[in-house]
């Protein structure tokens, strides 16, 4: 149903434009992360929007980034050990070395993030939330998403073991 909402661009809902809609462009940062949290709750629940399931999401991405990059896989681990070295920083701050990071790096590959975001929103609300839904519950399984299980905080960065391993690399503790 056709609503003053919609997009004259694609005909779908502000804020849910299909791939290539120049008309996006319009929506700002802030009503795009409204319109990204109000997907997240309808596709995976209120229960996957807690700031642990969503910053394991966002490391899965930023690893997907390296190695789309070709960072091998010792190195990124260094990263890890250095970062798990230094006492935790603020969250907020965080998210702010965050963001401009990633402005850095895009800038340094000639990739506009805005527009980047905006494409891969677009494509996201496109897809039908089951396929999602079907990926978290893998994720979930594989023991990759949020978990309340303190045993599991633990794991091995020295090879890549079931989840219920115990040897003496991982310590029973996976």
């Amino acid at each position: 149903m056709s609503s003053t909402r919609d997009c004259p661009g694609c005909g779908r809902e502000a804020g849910f434009h299909r791939v290539g809609c120049t008309f996006g462009n319009t929506v700002t940062r802030d009503e795009l992360q409204t319109r990204v949290l109000e997907w997240v709750r309808e596709t995976f629940g209120e229960e996957t929007f807690n700031p642990r399931e969503r910053v394991l999401r966002f490391l899965e991405e930023a690893i997907e980034l390296a190695q789309a990059e070709a960072v091998p896989y010792a190195q990124a681990v260094r990263v890890l050990n250095h970062v798990y070295d230094k006492p935790p920083g603020d969250p907020l701050l965080e998210v702010g070395g965050v963001g401009t990071t990633l402005l850095a790096y895009c800038a340094s590959k000639n990739v506009s993030a805005d527009q980047a975001e905006r494409t891969e929103a677009a494509r996201v609300f496109a897809i039908d939330q089951t396929y999602f839904r079907e990926r978290h519950n893998a994720k979930a399984a594989a023991g990759i998403a949020a978990w309340t299980d303190a045993r599991v905080d633990k794991v091995s960065l020295t090879h890549n073991h079931p989840i219920d391993c115990a040897c003496s690399a991982c310590g029973g503790l996976r």
